[in-house]
Formats: C-alpha cells, structure tokens, sequence
C-alpha cells in the first residue's frame, strides 16, 4: 500500500564480524501482526568495499530500492527505500543523524473553483 516509515535505526557493530543486517518490515494489525517481507544487507561487504567508501566519503548515500521477501511467497512483497551509512563510533559522536521524521500535520483549506 506505499507506507512511509520515516525513522532510522542506529547500530553498534564490530568489522569485521557478524555483518549481516536482516530487516524485517511488519504490518501491524489489530489482532495479529503480520510479515510483510525481509531484505538483507551484508554491511562488512560495504564497508571493505574501496568503491563504496569513497562514494560514502564524498557523498550522501544513494537511496536503495531493496526487495522484500516473505518466506511463504514466490514473488517480491514489495520494496523498502532506504540506504546504509556506516561510520566510525568517533565519527558518529560528530555527525548527528538525517532527520528523516515528517514534519507536524498542518491544517489546510483547499478550494476548488
């Protein structure tokens, strides 16, 4: 249905190491939450990656258009827009975070003539 999340998730990790990232996306339901489909992100990969870091270094990130997969499906469930920005812990005390929230509902009158 086109959901927009507008949030953003930090992580500590250690690299190399355990470096797949699995996100989940959920749909909550009154009842029973449901899965809508999963995407994984092997960040170690990136992050040894020369190309990939001097994108990161001289650029903002370009947005991913990642497919999502449920378990109990043949087809792509959908697609989840987001990017990866891997940094170092020092470098994460001085660069704050994109807000990515959306702004607060406004009021408007909307007239057609």
């Amino acid at each position: 249905d086109g959901s927009d999340f507008h949030q953003f998730f930090e992580f500590a990790t250690v690299l190399p190491g355990a470096s797949r990232m699995q996100v989940e996306v959920w749909s909550r339901g009154l009842v029973q939450d449901r899965l809508i489909g999963t995407t994984t992100i092997d960040v170690e990969d990136r992050w040894y990656n020369e190309e990939w870091k001097k994108m990161a270094k001289d650029q903002p990130m370009p947005v991913e258009r990642r497919s999502l997969w449920a378990p109990t499906r043949r087809r792509e469930q959908g697609k989840l827009e987001c990017w990866v920005d891997i940094i170092s812990a020092t470098e994460a005390r001085y660069k704050p975070p994109i807000n990515v929230s959306l702004p607060p509902p406004e009021e408007y009158e909307v007239r057609v003539v």
